[in-house]
């Protein structure tokens, strides 16, 4: 798993306190990984010289979104 810019400890943390959700961002690429129950995150819009297939703005940001459900 690489979170936060591949900061080991906070991927552990996540792990250790049953986080749903482990959301980053900064790292030039998008990739959501599951491991255990937790759902690592990161939907980062990238360069637009690295979207794959399309130079579409409005394409590359409506790819970028994810939707989360948070109960309380």
């Amino acid at each position: 798993m690489n979170t936060y810019l591949g900061s080991r400890q906070y991927g552990e943390l996540a792990l250790k306190y049953n986080v749903r959700y482990s959301i980053c961002g900064h790292v030039h690429y998008r990739r959501q990984v599951k491991f255990n129950d937790t759902l690592f995150i990161c939907n980062c819009l990238n360069y637009a010289s690295q979207w794959i297939d399309n130079d579409d703005p409005v394409v590359e940001v409506k790819k970028a979104f994810k939707t989360i459900e948070i109960n309380t």
